[in-house]
C-alpha cells in the first residue's frame, strides 16, 4: 500500500492554512484516523483517501474552491522535501526537470509527468497515475501552480515578473470563476485544452542554476534512489541495499550484516559495491545523509536527538560530518526550512 502513500508534508501544509482560518486540527482531519501529531513525524506518510478526504474537508469547511491556488502560491522549494534542495542543486532546468520527473513518485503519487519540446516550446504533461475523480480539478490546480512557484524559485534573481508572464499553464477544463482574481499573480493560463501542461520557452533549457551544487545533487539522487527502494517503486539492487541501511537504537548495519540478508559473501558484496564504484562506507555516509535531511526536517527534535538517532554520541561530530557532506551545518540547515 506505500505506493499509494504520499509525504505528510502536503496535509500539514493545509493544515497550517486551515488553522490560519479559524479551523481546528480535528475538523480537518475528521474521518482520516489521523491525529496532527502525525504529520510531523519524519519521513510520514499518509494514504492517498486520506488526504483526499482532507481535501474534501477543506473544501467544504471553507466553502472555498480557489484553495488550490492559494496553497500551489504558497509553495516553495522546501515544501517539495529532498527533491527540493535536488532541484535547486542541479545545474539547468532540464537536469532538474529531469530529477523532478524521476523522484516525483516518492512524494506525489497522483501524477505522472511526460516532457517533450514541440515547436520551440518546452512541454511538462500531467498525467493522472490514477482517477482522481471529485477532487480531480484542486489536484490539478494545485499542482501546476505548485510546479510554476517552483519553477520561479529556481530561477531567482534571474527572472524578472515580465518573463514569469511567458510561463504558460494548460488545463483541459473551462475556466473556473474564480481565476479571474489570481490571473495578475499566475503565468498565462489556457483553458479548454488537450491536456493539462506547464510550458516554457525550450530556450530556457539549459540555462543554468545559480544554486547548482554538484556534490548535493548526487546525494539527493542517492537519496531520491533510497526512497523509491523503501516504497517498493523500484527494482535496483543498489537501491535495495539503501533501503537495508536503516539505522536501529543509534547504530546502523554493519557490512557483514547486510551480505547476509542479501544472500551474499561478504566477498561478493564488496566485489558487487566496487562494480557500482562505491565502497560500503561511501554508501553508508549517503545514507546517513538521507536520514539527516528527516530528522532535521521534525522540528521537535534538537539537534542534540538528531545526532543520537544517528549513532553519534557528540553533537559536533554530526555537525562537522554533515558540514562536509552539504556545507552546511545542521542549524544552518534548519535555517533554510523556515525560510
Amino acid at each position: 500500500m506505500l505506493q499509494t502513500s504520499l509525504a505528510a508534508t502536503y496535509a500539514s501544509y493545509m493544515l497550517r492554512l486551515a488553522e490560519s482560518r479559524g479551523i481546528e486540527a480535528e475538523q480537518l482531519l475528521a474521518h482520516t484516523d489521523l491525529i496532527a501529531s502525525t504529520l510531523l513525524q519524519p519521513q510520514a506518510r499518509i494514504f492517498a483517501w486520506q488526504q483526499a478526504i482532507i481535501v474534501h474537508n477543506l473544501l467544504k469547511l471553507t466553502n472555498d474552491p480557489s484553495l488550490a491556488i492559494e496553497i500551489g502560491l504558497r509553495s516553495n522549494l522546501t515544501k517539495a522535501g529532498f527533491i527540493g534542495y535536488g532541484l535547486m542543486s542541479c545545474a539547468t532546468l532540464r537536469d532538474a526537470i529531469e530529477l523532478g520527473r524521476r523522484f516525483l513518485p516518492t512524494q506525489v503519487p497522483f501524477f505522472k509527468l511526460r516532457f517533450d519540446v514541440e515547436n520551440e516550446m518546452a512541454v511538462v504533461t500531467v498525467e493522472e497515475a490514477f482517477p482522481l475523480w471529485h477532487f480531480r480539478t484542486f489536484a490539478i490546480e494545485n499542482f501546476l501552480i505548485e510546479v510554476s512557484e517552483i519553477f520561479r524559485s529556481l530561477l531567482v534573481g534571474q527572472y524578472t515578473p515580465g518573463k514569469y508572464q511567458q510561463l504558460q499553464l494548460y488545463f483541459d477544463y473551462p475556466e473556473p470563476d474564480y481565476f479571474a482574481a489570481y490571473k495578475d499573480r499566475l503565468p498565462k493560463l489556457y483553458f479548454n485544452q488537450a491536456a493539462n501542461q506547464f510550458r516554457f520557452s525550450a530556450r530556457m533549457l539549459d540555462q543554468p542554476i545559480s544554486t547548482a551544487n554538484p556534490a548535493m545533487a548526487q546525494l539527493v539522487i542517492s537519496q531520491g534512489e533510497s526512497e523509491l527502494a523503501r516504497l517498493g517503486l523500484t527494482e535496483n539492487w543498489l537501491d535495495r541495499v539503501r533501503a537495508l541501511l536503516e539505522c536501529q537504537a543509534g547504530q546502523y548495519p554493519d557490512l557483514p550484516s547486510i551480505a547476509v540478508q542479501l544472500h551474499l559473501s561478504e566477498r561478493t558484496f564488496k566485489r558487487k559495491l566496487a562494480e557500482q564504484n562505491l565502497s560500503f562506507s561511501e554508501l553508508l555516509e549517503t545514507v546517513m545523509l538521507r536520514d539527516a535531511y528527516a530528522l532535521l526536517q521534525n522540528s521537535m527534535l534538537s539537534i542534540d536527538e538528531v545526532s543520537q538517532r544517528l549513532g553519534y554520541q557528540d553533537r559536533s561530530n554530526f555537525t562537522r560530518a554533515f558540514k562536509r557532506w552539504t556545507g552546511q551545518t545542521p542549524s544552518e540547515y534548519r535555517t533554510t526550512l523556515s525560510a
